[in-house]
């Protein structure tokens, strides 16, 4: 499907693939899908089958589960000569491939944010907009899964997949 050059930006949700597709875009500065920072991007559905992206870039995606750029549940995903940039999810800020197969040619995955999974090492904390991102623990996380905050007593508990550890820090 080729889509011609423009800023497409998504005001009705995600993209929800659902068969095999060819998304074949004139150029990753020329065509741009916009997740609007309200939803993820595309959504590959449990087709199965093969979807190859090719000269787009994909922006702006924001989900608290995973991959707001591309989430792919089981599909042979080819991603080629494009951007996945500025998305925020749970986990898989740019594209999480939870199953099938993933092959990235000639792209840039960069300026992406997730939360947790993925071997996030680190706690952050951010704006709702994902502006202003700023380390809060950066030593002994491995992969942060659940947090909790006591405000009386200052301190910020969380658990840990990587550590099989609840662990604290005073904030």
């Amino acid at each position: 499907m080729p889509v011609p050059a423009g800023t497409y930006l998504l005001t009705l949700g995600q993209l929800v693939v659902s068969d095999d597709v060819s998304i074949a875009g004139a150029g990753q500065t020329n065509t741009i899908i916009d997740g609007n920072a309200t939803d993820r991007v595309i959504l590959l559905d449990s087709v199965s089958g093969v979807v190859e992206i090719s000269d787009v870039t994909i922006r702006n995606g924001n989900t608290p589960s995973g991959g707001a750029g591309i989430s792919n549940q089981s599909e042979t995903l080819t991603v080629t000569n494009s951007t996945i940039s500025g998305n925020t999810a749970g986990s898989g800020g740019g594209i999480n491939s939870s199953g099938g197969t993933l092959t990235v040619t000639n792209s840039t995955i960069s300026g992406n944010t997730a939360w947790g999974g993925g071997g996030t090492d680190k706690i952050r904390r951010a704006d709702l907009d994902g502006s202003n991102v700023e380390d809060l623990v950066t030593t002994g996380v491995d992969n942060p899964t659940g947090i909790d905050l006591d405000l009386a007593s200052g301190k910020m508990y969380w658990t840990d997949a990587g550590t099989d550890k609840i662990q604290r820090a005073a904030h």
